[in-house]
């Protein structure tokens, strides 16, 4: 319940074309579903890096979509 809370709160910190749409954001959110495991197991494991390749690829359509990916 504690981690549904704190990602509610998530639209507060900004408008929707905010920090949420930048291309260090498309790496840098999905990044929990690698880096959890490996805290959890205190060694490198990936069993996360195929959902956070998922997650980043979708983050990207997203962005392309949106035409933020390729602008300079």
């Amino acid at each position: 319940a504690a981690l549904l809370g704190l990602g509610a709160m998530g639209p507060l910190l900004g408008k929707h074309r905010g920090w949420t749409h930048s291309r260090l954001a498309m790496v840098a959110v999905p990044s929990p579903l690698v880096l959890v495991p490996m805290l959890m197991e205190n060694a490198v494991v990936w069993p996360g890096l195929p959902y956070y390749l998922a997650a980043t690829l979708g983050y990207a359509s997203h962005l392309y979509m949106d035409g933020i990916l390729f602008r300079r």
